[in-house]
Parts: C-alpha cells; sequence; structure tokens
C-alpha cells in the first residue's frame, strides 16, 4: 500500500561518486538529486575524490555540518509527527568502512557527531513534541 501524498519524508545525507558503470558508484543507488517532494537527496563529495570530480558538491565535515542544517530545515518545514535517524558512523575521521587507498571518505570527529544529536533533538522539539528515536 503506497504513502498518502505529504505524510512522509525521506531525507539523506550521504556521500556520493559517480563512474560511468554504476556498479562501482558508491554508494551504488543513492541519490544524487530529489527524486520527488518525499525524497531529499543532500550529497557530499567523499575526500578521497579529486577536487575537479564532482565540483558542484561540497567535501568534509564543515560542509556536511551544513548539509544537516539544510536537512533539518526541510524537515521543520514538512513539520513531521515524528521523527525517526538512522545515523552511519562509518563516516567517522579513521573508520577504515569508507576509506579508499588510505583517504577517508568523510572526516567526522565525536564533536560532529555530538552536535549533530543536539540539533536532531531540538528540530524533533520544535516539529513534533520531541518524538523520535535513532538507529544505527
Amino acid at each position: 500500500r503506497g504513502v498518502e501524498k505529504g505524510r512522509l519524508l525521506y531525507t539523506s545525507v550521504h556521500l556520493l561518486e559517480t563512474f560511468e558503470d554504476s556498479d562501482q558508484d558508491f554508494f551504488p543507488g543513492s541519490g544524487s538529486s530529489n527524486h520527488s517532494d518525499a525524497v531529499l537527496n543532500f550529497p557530499l563529495c567523499p575526500l578521497w575524490s579529486p577536487p575537479d570530480m564532482l565540483p558542484h558538491l561540497p567535501r568534509g565535515r564543515l560542509a556536511w555540518r551544513a548539509r544537516v542544517q539544510e536537512m533539518l530545515a526541510a524537515v521543520e518545514k514538512f513539520g513531521p509527527s515524528l521523527l525517526l535517524v538512522s545515523v552511519g558512523f562509518d563516516a567517522s575521521e579513521g573508520d577504515e568502512g569508507s576509506t579508499q587507498d588510505g583517504i577517508a571518505g568523510l572526516d567526522l570527529t565525536h564533536g560532529d557527531f555530538e552536535w549533530s544529536g543536539k540539533e536532531i533533538g531540538r528540530c524533533a522539539s520544535k516539529c513534533c513534541g520531541g518524538r523520535g528515536g535513532s538507529v544505527l
């Protein structure tokens, strides 16, 4: 059964790197643009990519924070009654799971995750009476 229009919003802040062979994309199936009013993507260029590969995409932890703020502004505008969050800690600096040739895809610190948790909590309090949860 489909979701009634305007009832669900999916947002994603993620690394995006594309190749001619889409099977090599990082992360395959992730979005580079918004698919609809209900699916909003906020892509970042991986740090391992040459700056000229995806010059239109921001990179690094400060760009990630800006993308999170953009995403939360969209969430606040949507006005959810419940906020569910899935966080991938593979964006942490030094995590081998998102490293290519010894270079990390993103360089988030514990402070970045703490900041995002507070920002998400603030958004949930403002939008939906604090109703929300997160999963790994």
